[in-house]
């Protein structure tokens, strides 16, 4: 008699924490709008938000927040060690970037990875509510219009999660992810890189 088994090859793991000091939320919103009036914004026909990113991308320097960039690799580093990378290996990353966005009503980022990279991930500020991050199957940019009966692990093109003040988010870097269209309000949110 044969056996049968689906497997699921690949997965995506994606750490999401609640509730990272939210007492601290004002104060960390306080310091990026004066950082930037400092350094400005730039958007790009893919990044439509005010953005940090092509001019100034390192943040996890900044003394105001090392409280915050500190947890950040120290909860990339527990990332890393429960997907059983190697201890020399988890020792040589670092910080590659870290810059923040702030966006407001139909503003996008349309799906991208930092695949140059081997952790990245977003932490909320403020965000206003049905506001969601889009992560996509790899196989997004292929042509399929396969209709489904229930959407599950094998044949889901995407999956939302909410943008909540207070929230981090934690995955591989090549991981596809974007916002669609934002609802009315402002969000603000710090992103990041870790590799080699």
């Amino acid at each position: 008699m044969h056996k049968e088994r689906l497997l699921n090859l690949f997965p995506r793991p994606l750490i999401q924490m609640e509730n990272v000091f939210t007492d601290k939320l004002g104060f960390i919103e306080g310091f990026l709008k004066e950082e930037l009036e400092k350094t400005g914004h730039k958007r790009t026909p893919t990044q439509n938000v005010d953005s940090t990113f092509h001019l100034d991308t390192n943040l996890f320097e900044k003394q105001e927040i090392k409280f915050l960039s500190d947890f950040i690799y120290q909860k990339a580093r527990d990332f890393l060690t429960n997907l059983q990378y190697s201890d020399s290996y988890i020792d040589k990353c670092k910080y590659n970037e870290m810059w923040f966005n702030i966006s407001d009503e139909n503003d996008f980022l349309f799906p991208h990875h930092h695949g140059f990279c081997l952790v990245s991930g977003v932490y909320y500020i403020k965000a206003p509510e049905k506001s969601a991050i889009t992560f996509y199957d790899q196989s997004y940019y292929y042509p399929n219009h396969i209709e489904v009966k229930s959407p599950n692990i094998y044949n889901q093109k995407d999956v939302n999660m909410d943008c909540k003040a207070g929230n981090l988010l934690m995955f591989k870097s090549d991981t596809l992810h974007g916002n669609k269209l934002q609802p009315k309000g402002e969000k603000i949110a710090i992103s990041f890189n870790l590799g080699l």
